[in-house]
C-alpha cells in the first residue's frame, strides 16, 4: 500500500545516516537493558559491559562520519 499524498519522505542519505546511528547506539541500549534490567547485576557482568562501552567509543573516535566521531568524542569526555 502506498500513500500518494505522502510528500516528505527521507532521502537515501537520511536513511543511511539513520542506519549508522542505529548501529552506533544499539549496543548502548542493549547494555543499559542488561545492567539495569537485572535484579542483581554482578561486578563481572558490569565490568565487561562498561569495557564494551569503552571499546565502542574508542572504535568510533576514528569514524569517517563526522557526526558519529563528534558523538564519540563527547561520550569519551563524559565517560
Amino acid at each position: 500500500m502506498v500513500d500518494r499524498s505522502y510528500e516528505n519522505f527521507p532521502s537515501f542519505e537520511k536513511w543511511n545516516r539513520r542506519e549508522k546511528m542505529y548501529q552506533f547506539l544499539e549496543p548502548f541500549y542493549e547494555i543499559t537493558n542488561m545492567i539495569f534490567g537485572s535484579s542483581y547485576p554482578t561486578s563481572n557482568l558490569y565490568f565487561m559491559e562498561i569495557w564494551n562501552i569503552q571499546l565502542i567509543i574508542e572504535e568510533n573516535l576514528m569514524n569517517e562520519d563526522v557526526i558519529l566521531k563528534t558523538m564519540a568524542l563527547n561520550m569519551k569526555d563524559k565517560f
